[in-house]
C-alpha cells in the first residue's frame, strides 16, 4: 500500500474513486450513495433554510429526484443564477482547497 491508500479520517479509510465494473456491486453502491446524497441534501436544506433539488439519471435511464418542500414555487423567485457545478469544477475547487483533489 502506498501512503495515499493509508490515509484515514475519523476511523474511515479513504477509498479511490473509480468506476465499479461489477453491475451488482455498482447497483448496491448506487442505492446506498443515492440515499446518502439525498439525506445530505435534506440536511443542507433543513440547516440552512435553502431549497435543494437533485436529479440523478442512472446508466439504465432511471431518474431519481429529491426536492426540498416548496422547491418549485421558490424556483420562480430566483434572483441570481450561478454557474452549474460540473465534475471538472468540483475537482478544480477540491484541489484548490486541500491541495490534492478527491
Amino acid at each position: 500500500m502506498d501512503q495515499d491508500d493509508k490515509i484515514a479520517k475519523k476511523g474511515r479509510n479513504k477509498i479511490k474513486i473509480a468506476p465499479i465494473a461489477n453491475s451488482k456491486a455498482r447497483s448496491t453502491t448506487f442505492s446506498k450513495r443515492r440515499f446518502g446524497l439525498f439525506k445530505k441534501a435534506y440536511e443542507l436544506s433543513d440547516l440552512t433554510r435553502s431549497h435543494v433539488k437533485i436529479l440523478v439519471i442512472t446508466d439504465k435511464g432511471c431518474l431519481y429526484e429529491y426536492a426540498s418542500p416548496c422547491f418549485e414555487s421558490k424556483l420562480k423567485s430566483v434572483k441570481k443564477v450561478v454557474p452549474m457545478m460540473t465534475n471538472e469544477r468540483i475537482l478544480k475547487v477540491s484541489q484548490t482547497l486541500n491541495g490534492s483533489g478527491l
